[in-house]
């Protein structure tokens, strides 16, 4: 929990890959019900919105 708490944006796939670097044995699936079951997910990012010049701009 404290490395998903410490990497917010990271989904299980690149938690699992930077497990295996750290010298963990363990399946893809493995992280993947693990990081489900503890209810973690990545929210994507907010986009930005394009500023308008009038209030009826017309776009094209």
């Amino acid at each position: 929990m404290t490395f998903a708490a410490s990497h917010r944006r990271w989904g299980y796939r690149r938690a699992w890959v930077k497990a295996r670097e750290a010298g963990f044995d363990c399946g893809r699936d493995v992280v993947r019900r693990i990081w489900r079951q503890e209810g973690l997910r990545v929210f994507p990012r907010k986009g930005s919105q394009a500023a308008v010049s009038a209030p009826i701009h017309p776009w094209g």
